[in-house]
């Protein structure tokens, strides 16, 4: 189902934007009277496409609620298809002139849930490039940001990391937490949760002032391990989603574009998919949705096949 927009877009305000998308927070009326309030839209974000997309948004929305997701419907943040207009875009475009290129084909957008609601007093601490926490001074707001990635079976006897271990140590990232852990059952889980608290806690030792004093009192273990064992569903149907028996995606990946006899090619988009989606938990509530469903395209073959070059070798590094 979608619904008309019937709003002025100076009601929407920026929230933050991606590589795909720009994320705006509805605000209200600001600058005039003439338009009535929508209370309905308050706490809500409204998702727009990037100029460098070609897919546009009811694309996505369309791809997302087929029933090959129907496993992880209830995980997925709900969303909303909303028909924008064909000067929306536009006009949000010459507003915000420079900061953003917005695809003004695109007569769409998705309306959601703010899940980042508080955003503007909290404070960030990145542990890596995929994982992330947002919390304030009273911890009254602390949610987990990060992308579990590829969830598998190592294909290899004499494999020693798992490829999102791999791709965060050629990046120099100090903090690698291995996501596997996750399909560990409690064990792994727990383990995963440590391994975070003790990361929190040596960053605690090595900052000074305000900053050592809030991460001293960020105590996520006992929250965090209660909400993973709750969902671990989540990690189990993301693994058996984005694999297939007999097929080693190392190997899938490394030979595109030519496919494999037993792959073929919506499945690795599908895959792909799957292996770049973010959860955002609120360790608070215990609430855990997934985002970031877009459906990849075929045009990415090529830096997927030379990016899995480049990793094979530190898969078989100590």
């Amino acid at each position: 189902m979608t619904t008309k927009l019937e709003m002025n877009p100076s009601d929407w305000k920026l929230l933050g934007k991606g590589q795909a998308n720009a994320v705006y927070q509805y605000i209200g009326n600001t600058e005039t009277n003439s338009t009535p309030s929508h209370p309905e839209y308050k706490n809500k974000v409204l998702r727009l496409r990037l100029s460098v997309t070609t897919d546009l948004t009811h694309d996505i929305y369309n791809y997302i609620q087929l029933p090959q997701f129907d496993k992880l419907r209830k995980f997925i943040v709900p969303m909303e298809l909303v028909y924008l207009g064909s000067n929306f875009n536009n006009t949000v475009q010459q507003r915000e002139q420079q900061e953003v290129q917005l695809n003004c084909n695109d007569t769409y957008g998705l309306l959601m849930p703010n899940l980042f609601q508080g955003e503007s007093k909290a404070h960030t601490l990145k542990l890596n490039k995929q994982l992330s926490f947002h919390y304030t001074d009273d911890l009254n707001y602390l949610l987990l940001e990060f992308k579990p990635k590829w969830l598998y079976d190592l294909p290899y006897p004499d494999q020693h990391k798992c490829r999102n271990c791999a791709l965060l140590g050629t990046k120099d990232e100090r903090f690698v937490n291995c996501t596997l852990k996750l399909l560990k059952g409690d064990d792994g889980v727990r383990d995963w949760c440590r391994g975070i608290q003790n990361e929190i806690d040596l960053r605690a030792k090595e900052a000074n002032g305000k900053e050592q004093l809030r991460l001293k009192n960020l105590k996520v273990f006992d929250k965090l391990f209660k909400i993973l064992l709750d969902n671990q569903q989540v990690f189990k149907t993301l693994y058996e989603l984005q694999n297939k028996p007999g097929v080693n995606f190392h190997e899938t990946l490394k030979k595109l574009p030519i496919l494999e006899e037993n792959v073929d090619e919506e499945f690795i988009l599908f895959s792909m998919t799957l292996k770049d989606v973010s959860i955002i938990i609120d360790l608070n509530s215990g609430d855990l949705k997934l985002i970031d469903l877009d459906k990849k395209n075929k045009d990415k073959f090529a830096k997927w096949s030379s990016q899995e070059k480049k990793l094979n070798p530190f898969y078989f590094k100590d």
